[in-house]
């Protein structure tokens, strides 16, 4: 827990001396003799975030990097989605649209923490608010007026004499 408050003093100090990117961060930091965890091959996927840009709310993203350095096994191409939902998570708010009125809601976990997730649960929390999104990106379902054409009706009964109706409408 030290080296957390000792990492955060850091950043905040990086901050301050106008560093902005993860490789700014990490050159810093070598420069110092400091170790950040993060090899150069690993912080290119991070700094090609969001977090390459910026380093608001530093605390909390800094405890995500570290995240990312102890789970070593990721693949690098699900750093960017990762942060992507965990920004919209967290930081970005909803709307939605009641009685016709869009209305602006706070974001969907603004609690939301790294601290003891796992990889496997995080990447499906991700996976599922991907599909939700994919989902909403979709044209909504288009409803035609009835054709002119009479729907079909069809009644008969089985070998014990039980009605058995079907009854079914053309819609388009």
């Amino acid at each position: 827990m030290a080296d957390l408050a000792i990492d955060q003093e850091l950043m905040r100090h990086i901050v301050e001396l106008g560093l902005k990117t993860v490789e700014d961060y990490t050159a810093w930091c070598s420069a110092q003799g400091l170790s950040t965890g993060i090899q150069k091959s690993n912080a290119q996927p991070v700094n090609g975030t969001r977090l390459g840009n910026s380093f608001g709310h530093e605390d909390f993203w800094h405890t995500v990097v570290h995240f990312f350095v102890n789970n070593p096994m990721l693949d690098p191409d699900q750093v960017g989605p990762i942060v992507d939902f965990i920004q919209n998570q967290k930081y970005e708010p909803r709307e939605e649209v009641v009685d016709g009125e869009t209305i602006e809601l706070p974001p969907e976990q603004p609690n939301f923490a790294i601290k003891a997730r796992s990889m496997d649960k995080l990447l499906h929390q991700m996976e599922m608010w991907h599909r939700g999104l994919t989902r909403k990106e979709r044209l909504p379902p288009r409803v035609w007026a009835p054709s002119d054409i009479t729907p079909l009706e069809w009644a008969q009964t089985d070998k014990y004499d039980n009605a058995l109706c079907l009854e079914a409408e053309y819609r388009r």
